[in-house]
């Protein structure tokens, strides 16, 4: 499933993406270079505008691909932590695995 993330028709094609992209993720079905470049791609979006639901399905994918690929080192995380604190206390958690 090739996909671009601001060709999403609205929030729950967003998130059906991104579930479909942590299965692939999970099962290692996609290479690593499309994770990051998926990755960054989410990373433009404006968190603070999606429903929480939009968020936490983008940060627990984002923590799959951490844990999969290890791809940590190779993302520059800069947009996700300068809004942590506007985050749902529960949703700053996954940020917390993310490397500064």
């Amino acid at each position: 499933m090739d996909f671009i993330v601001q060709n999403a028709e609205d929030e729950q094609d967003l998130i059906r993406y991104v579930e479909h992209l942590e299965d692939q993720i999970i099962f290692r079905k996609v290479s690593e270079q499309k994770v990051i470049n998926c990755i960054c791609d989410l990373l433009n979006l404006d968190f603070l505008k999606l429903s929480y639901t939009a968020r936490e399905s983008v940060l627990h994918m984002f923590c799959q691909a951490i844990e999969n690929y290890n791809v940590s080192n190779k993302i520059n995380w800069e947009n996700i932590h300068k809004i942590k604190a506007l985050l749902e206390d529960d949703l700053q958690e996954y940020v917390e695995d993310f490397p500064i």
